[in-house]
């Protein structure tokens, strides 16, 4: 803790390196005759007191500024940021000009830690004011735009990923041309700001975000779900990780994973060095995470790592999936935390066996008709990858399912847990096992094995179409008048005629020498109903051309 007498005041910043929340602390709490009242855990971060605050500068679009930056105490006392209500201020005019630009008051300061402290109090007048925080090992987020009548409690703990409040290094309060005139006119207004506290003792409601995207997430309010989906009293608009899975709903979207159910929680372990809240770990020594895998060895015959700061709700999970290699076989062990019973204990406890050694398995685990899974929120996860010591094992990645990993419509039972095409990518999350270019549902449909390879040349209808040219193009393989037809007809400028169906994509391909074999699309389509379809082909007057169809299926 630091707290510096000077001149009779003190030094605002409160800490380097540190949080300040504390039961008894009450920090600046008789600072120049300041208010007492009000002050027990709260930390003031500026109050403007000894003036205009040397860390604080105006920056952006700073032709707006129509009068700089100043101190003045424009009142008495008005709360228990100060005796005499000291602010700085200054005054903005629009230009007129259409553009929405803004201007900003930046604070900057050494690094803080903010993650304990729930809420954070914002004493200004004027226009509404957009707060963002300065991180400097992840830049910087924005907490909302707020409204002076209410900005006493805006939400930081809980509302914002706890990674983006602990290297603190500055807030930055910005008012936007729009927030106080038409983008056409030439208005005036005038920005006081009186004090900033944080506040290690706050619940909500919260001060309520003017932002149309509350969470700063990345998704819209308007794209958000109502409700609270992984119940932890923030609704989806304002929580920026909704189902708890410890991944930012944007993230999520981005990824192409569901942002609101935690049945595809992942952890990839992509980044060398980032274990992803897995660092946890006894009775393995060499615990690293490289080359996108998690690794270790075992030390003794109970090793496991683990992390905790999930909220997830069990129900929509049906089985935790680990895909992983080790050079054993043995029991895979899976234990987990819940609300109002955290840690790990027998009765929140799963298990499978590894088999065969030394290659890469889905290992799962069937949660989600355990008592203490389903209808629970998760809040900890742990893995003990082998039940021996002294041996090797690697982790690719620890993901949730709800019974159809790879959402192909196959059950991950049914498709098991190995890799038939050796391609890199299990069974049950690779939507073509076999890697014969058919996906596995279609083959399954089909009374085909969807773990083993068509064979290309097969002609199961002796109707002059292989199988798989059939199959792609949508038509009988084993009905020989059911066959894809197309031809050519003729003529100064050729129309190549085809029967096209949906889930297609169709490429027409000519050349003028089959022996050089130059071949140039002359036309595609990706049809949404059946029926016949015609490609000109553009090149008119060649004396010969040579014509071939491309179909690929298409998602």
């Amino acid at each position: 803790m630091k707290l510096v007498g000077a001149g009779g005041g003190y030094d605002p910043q409160f800490g380097n390196d540190r949080s300040a929340k504390s039961a008894t602390v009450m920090i600046c709490q008789n600072a120049n005759g300041a208010d007492a009242t009000g002050r027990t855990d709260r930390a003031t971060l500026a109050d403007f007191e000894m003036g205009a605050d040397s860390r604080g500068s105006l920056q952006g679009e700073l032709s707006l500024v129509s009068a700089a930056l100043s101190a003045d105490s424009p009142g008495a006392a008005s709360g228990p940021f100060d005796a005499t209500d000291h602010q700085v201020s200054w005054s903005l005019v629009s230009d007129g000009d259409g553009v929405d630009e803004a201007v900003d008051y930046r604070l900057d300061f050494p690094r803080q830690i903010w993650s304990e402290f729930p809420a954070l109090a914002l004493n200004f007048s004027g226009p509404r004011m957009e707060l963002l925080v300065v991180d400097s090992g992840d830049g910087i987020r924005s907490l909302g735009v707020f409204d002076p009548a209410d900005s006493a409690k805006i939400r930081l703990a809980g509302g914002t990923p706890a990674r983006f409040l602990d290297q603190v290094t500055g807030l930055i309060c910005r008012v936007r041309e729009s927030r106080w005139s038409q983008l056409s006119a030439t208005t005036s207004a005038t920005v006081g700001l009186r004090g900033i506290e944080l506040l290690a003792d706050a619940a909500a409601p919260f001060s309520v975000s003017f932002s149309e995207d509350l969470d700063n997430d990345g998704v819209p309010n308007s794209a958000e779900p109502a409700g609270d989906v992984d119940l932890d009293g923030i609704s989806n608009a304002e929580d920026s990780d909704s189902d708890g899975d410890s991944m930012e709903d944007g993230v999520e979207a981005a990824a192409g994973r569901d942002p609101w159910s935690p049945r595809d929680f992942a952890f990839h372990f992509n980044g060398d060095g980032n274990f992803e809240g897995w660092d946890n770990r006894a009775n393995i020594s060499g615990h690293a995470v490289t080359g996108g895998k998690v690794s270790g060895t075992t030390v003794t015959s109970d090793p496991y790592f683990w992390r905790t700061g999930l909220n997830m709700p069990g129900s929509p999970i049906s089985h935790v999936v680990v895909k992983m290699k080790t050079v054993t076989t043995g029991s895979v062990q899976l234990y987990w935390g819940r609300t109002g019973a955290g840690g790990f204990a027998g009765g929140r406890f799963a298990q499978v066996t590894y088999s065969p050694a030394n290659q890469w398995q889905a290992v799962r685990f069937a949660v989600g008709t355990h008592a203490e899974w389903n209808g629970r929120i998760i809040t900890d996860l742990r893995v003990d990858p082998l039940s021996f010591g002294n041996q090797f094992f690697e982790i690719d990645w620890i993901r949730g399912s709800d019974g159809d990993f790879d959402d192909d419509g196959i059950s991950d039972a049914l498709e098991g847990g190995g890799d038939a095409d050796g391609d890199g990518l299990l069974n049950l999350e690779d939507l073509d096992s076999d890697n014969d270019t058919l996906p596995d549902a279609l083959e399954l449909s089909l009374g085909l094995a969807f773990n083993v390879a068509i064979n290309p040349a097969a002609d199961s209808d002796g109707d002059g179409q292989t199988d798989l040219l059939e199959i792609t193009a949508g038509t009988g393989h084993a009905d020989r008048g059911d066959r894809f037809v197309w031809s050519v007809e003729g003529g100064p400028a050729a129309q190549v005629h085809l029967q096209v169906k949906p889930g297609r994509s169709y490429a027409v391909e000519a050349c003028d020498d089959l022996a050089v074999a130059a071949w140039q699309v002359v036309g595609a389509t990706t049809p949404v109903v059946a029926g016949p379809y015609i490609i000109a082909d553009p090149v008119v007057g060649a004396p010969r051309r040579f014509y071939r169809v491309r179909i690929q299926l298409v998602p």
